[in-house]
């Protein structure tokens, strides 16, 4: 069974959006937000990501073949792939700075928590301060898979390819 699920979620398309494990039990109570939605929202203890202007009012995504691509330190949230996504418009990818990657997508002011199909513990080597590769150092799949279960949320927690939970 687990060489059949680990098959079918390796070569799935996904949008993926990264976070932190302190993040994660918010994202799971309201969804994925942008800032003004989290505002209007009057989501305590909000924070973005990145502070791409962007993320004024859209949601990032990536689009990923593999959940292999998260960072350790960090969580994927998968969300289904027929959401539907906007590139960011031409303006910003001309800019020197705060540009998105191109396989970056955005989702107008929310992503329902009903929308995602995984959390991904990360295991990539890489460090965003740094900017190259590191060592990496995964985060506790247990202490990963007790914020999804305090959230009363039930949604498979990958590690490695392989469902961990439920």
């Amino acid at each position: 069974m687990i060489k059949k699920m680990k098959q079918s979620i390796a070569s799935t398309q996904f949008y993926v959006h990264e976070t932190t494990l302190g993040k994660l039990k918010s994202i799971l109570k309201y969804g994925l937000l942008s800032s003004n939605a989290a505002k209007a929202a009057k989501v305590k203890d909000y924070q973005r990501n990145f502070k791409s202007p962007w993320n004024n009012d859209y949601v990032s995504l990536l689009k990923s073949s593999s959940i292999c691509d998260v960072v350790a330190g960090y969580v994927g949230i998968l969300v289904e792939p027929n959401i539907k996504v906007t590139k960011p418009a031409s303006h910003f990818q001309r800019r020197r700075t705060e540009r998105p990657v191109p396989k970056e997508v955005l989702v107008k002011n929310k992503i329902p928590r009903e929308k995602f199909v995984g959390i991904v513990i990360g295991g990539v080597g890489y460090s965003y301060k740094l900017e190259k590769k590191v060592k990496p150092k995964p985060l506790n799949p247990q202490t990963v898979i007790k914020v999804v279960q305090d959230s009363g949320h039930i949604i498979p927690v990958y590690f490695q390819e392989e469902k961990i939970w439920p």
